[in-house]
């Protein structure tokens, strides 16, 4: 399970003690930070992370994974306490735009390399922990949603044609054991989509309109909700929300929408919005994350952009809400008032996830 680059703490940060232990990169300093943090937001110890730009997490029942969006860095939050880190041995990549657990040590990342002489080039990259490239896919288009749904791989993004009016939506169906393309599925006409969430054979997506006409360039971008049936691909429009969307998210088989500045919940049939509450406030605050807790419930990170100074040289960089998974109310608010000046890609891991809690 070592990566690469060892345990990936430098300094002891009680996991299992307060309310999370929080993940982040202090863009002032260009290193990784590690905080636990009580419920108050009180500190309760720091270390160094051994990695930076952990934008894309994928959540297993003994493993928070990591990977850089913006590096090649991995770390591996895992139940026991224990942090390890590797580095993505693809050295085409820029980063990882999306990517899914495919076993315990095997993950399936998308790996942004930019645009080539068929367009944007995006090679799917089965790899280990540490990084070792295992086996790799040549994939074309900007793909941000990577979801494993039996033994198949359904990858989602946009593409850019030659004309204007060719660029759209795309979905690829891979075999990740093959690396073979099953089916590949593009929609001309639209801004591409930005995530997707699967139940049963049915695909969720945030899909935008068109961002090439200026004189009708949408108000707000990925805000249409879209149903997507992968057994005939008919896809049918369930709403479109007045805000910009975030991302998709299937927590306990049930499909939440992350909106800017709120959340939605689906009905059961997945039909219909049945809940809609808002978080964050104008241009500061703004939503970004939304993961289940181990309790059941759920943790939304609202941003905040102000960067207001704290005793200490800490900085107020939002709060973590944990929501009741049905109502959506908040049950507890948790401020994120950690070390350093300037943070980007936080992850709070809550408590309980680790068994060393109480």
């Amino acid at each position: 399970m070592l990566g690469f680059g060892g345990p990936g703490l430098h300094g002891d940060i009680e996991p299992g003690a307060g309310a999370y232990s929080v993940y982040y990169t202090d863009m002032d300093t260009r290193r990784g930070n590690a905080t636990t943090v009580d419920d108050d937001g009180a500190v309760i110890a720091t270390a160094e992370l051994t990695a930076v730009n952990l934008s894309t997490r994928i959540d297993a029942p003994t493993t928070v994974g990591l990977l850089g969006a913006r590096s090649a860095d991995l770390a591996f939050v895992n139940d026991d306490g224990s942090v390890d880190t590797g580095h993505l041995d693809y050295p085409e990549g820029t980063g990882v735009t999306a990517a899914a657990w495919l076993g315990d040590d095997e993950i399936a990342s998308l790996v942004n390399v930019g645009q080539d002489g068929q367009g944007y080039s995006n090679p799917l990259v089965v790899h280990d922990r540490t990084g070792k490239t295992l086996r790799s896919l040549e994939l074309h288009g900007y793909l941000e949603s990577a979801i494993l749904h039996g033994d198949e791989l359904y990858l989602a993004g946009q593409i850019e044609a030659s004309e204007p009016e060719g660029d759209g939506s795309r979905i690829i169906v891979v075999d990740p054991n093959e690396m073979t393309v099953l089916a590949q599925h593009d929609r001309p006409g639209t801004g591409g989509i930005q995530s997707c969430a699967m139940t049963g054979e049915t695909l969720y997506c945030l899909e935008s309109d068109s961002f090439h006409d200026i004189d009708d360039y949408p108000d707000f971008a990925w805000n249409k909700l879209v149903r997507i049936d992968t057994v005939t691909w008919d896809k049918t429009l369930i709403t479109e929300f007045s805000d910009t969307g975030v991302r998709i998210e299937n927590l306990g088989e049930r499909i939440y929408v992350l909106l800017e500045h709120g959340v939605a919940l689906l009905s059961p049939d997945g039909a219909s919005v049945v809940l809609e509450r808002e978080f964050g406030d104008g241009e500061d605050a703004k939503a970004e994350r939304l993961v289940a807790s181990p309790d059941g419930q759920l943790d939304l990170y609202v941003r905040d952009f102000s960067f207001a100074d704290r005793s200490g040289g800490r900085t107020y960089v939002g709060d973590v809400h944990r929501l009741d998974a049905a109502t959506l109310k908040t049950t507890r608010s948790t401020p994120m008032e950690l070390p350093g000046v300037q943070f980007v890609d936080l992850h709070a891991i809550p408590a309980e996830f680790s068994t060393l809690s109480d």
